[in-house]
């Protein structure tokens, strides 16, 4: 029950007063005097009125309405997920550690889509872009143009762990499949026993989780490697049938005919081009077959112990052999981690809210340490956010 100044002074309407919690009493357990009681209302008061005078207003929001599934966010099978991104929306524009930055605009971006990751339930966001004094307009606007101004963004994420993917690990072979392993994160502290991670300077993270389960786990030496296998099986043979199709092209063999009338040396250049490509489409890359038999060697020699142990890479390594791997004490080494299949486990509905993200991105460095915005995931209470679970992994 809220805490009221009648409550405070029932001794007077005959009641007997309630022992008054800890903000009122000494270090010694002994009540406060009635003028100690009105100061410290008074500055709790103070303190609530200055945070939320602190930012100048709240720009009406900009929703997304497409979804990705062929629907609109207000769909009635959304309606779950909706509502929890209008909760977490008012969780946002209620936050003290957000209100209390400085001359400042707000904004908010709403949106709702299909799943960020496999076996995952829908996501949804809303991004909160801040914006200087210089880029407001009338009572509580912003010029033409000023989303692409904002000096920082403030994000929640549901069901959404993609900006810790964008450090990957084999990037361009990973749309052979949707595996996708990272570089483990640098984890920078906790608010509330929730961990912060930090990606660089610019972006760091906040992962609240249903049965605070952990956001990634270890990718094994043994998986690691048959991704491997996989994603350059596909590439290999992308590249055979690049070079079947250019070695038998019969425009490009004429061509070099008739250029050999008018200038042999290029013709020769071209031919010998051609003849490359006729050897590389029958398996004749040197270079290439030496990657790739190193990799089946490592994959025939490991035991059932090393496949299961996580793998670490380092600069060296990777330089060595796309696949390359070290030891967890050598010099430079990171782990390569995934996303954490078991978020999603379970009986679940496409609704339920597995995890919440926190997000700072952070534009303008100077203006967002200045006005504090750079430090919201280290001050924030984490309660209100929390309460967006929806689903507990059984």
């Amino acid at each position: 029950m809220a805490m009221t100044y009648s409550s405070l002074n029932s001794n007077r309407q005959g009641h007997q007063a309630q022992p008054l919690p800890p903000l009122f009493r000494d270090d010694e357990g002994v009540e406060m005097t009635k003028v100690m009681k009105h100061a410290v209302l008074f500055f709790c008061l103070l303190t609530v009125v200055g945070a939320a005078a602190a930012g100048d207003c709240w720009v009406s929001a900009v929703e997304n309405p497409g979804t990705g599934f062929g629907d609109t966010m207000t769909a009635k099978r959304h309606a779950p997920m909706l509502a929890s991104l209008r909760k977490g929306e008012a969780a946002l524009r209620a936050d003290p550690v957000i209100n209390a930055i400085p001359d400042v605009r707000y904004q908010q971006h709403l949106g709702l889509g299909t799943p960020a990751h496999p076996g995952a339930p829908k996501s949804a966001q809303s991004t909160i872009f801040l914006h200087k004094p210089e880029y407001w307009q009338g009572k509580c606007g912003l010029v033409k143009g000023a989303d692409i101004t904002h000096f920082v963004e403030l994000e929640l994420l549901l069901n959404n762990l993609d900006a810790l993917e964008e450090q990957a690990v084999g990037r361009s072979e990973q749309r052979v499949d949707k595996v996708k392993f990272f570089y483990e994160p640098r984890r920078i502290g906790s608010s509330d026993g929730h961990p912060i991670y930090e990606r660089n300077d610019s972006n760091r993270l906040l992962f609240i989780t249903s049965g605070n389960l952990p956001p990634y786990v270890p990718v094994t030496l043994g998986e690691y490697l048959d991704a491997w296998h996989r994603w350059m099986e596909a590439e290999r043979s992308e590249s055979q049938g690049d070079m079947q199709q250019l070695s038998s092209n019969q425009e490009w063999k004429a061509y070099i005919v008739q250029l050999g009338k008018t200038d042999p040396k290029a013709a020769a250049e071209m031919q010998r081009d051609m003849e490359d490509a006729a050897r590389l489409a029958q398996g004749g890359d040197v270079q290439g077959n030496e990657e790739w038999n190193e990799l089946q060697r490592l994959r025939r020699v490991l035991t059932p112990a090393q496949r299961t142990q996580p793998v670490y890479i380092n600069q060296e390594a990777v330089e060595l052999y796309r696949f390359g791997h070290v030891s967890a004490d050598a010099e430079g080494a990171t782990a390569v981690v995934k996303i954490n299949p078991a978020l999603w486990a379970g009986k679940r509905s496409d609704n339920e809210v597995r995890v919440v993200a926190l997000q700072v991105l952070i534009q303008d460095g100077e203006s967002s340490r200045r006005s504090g915005a750079d430090r919201w995931l280290e001050r924030v209470d984490v309660r209100p956010y929390r309460s967006l679970l929806t689903g507990e992994v059984k």
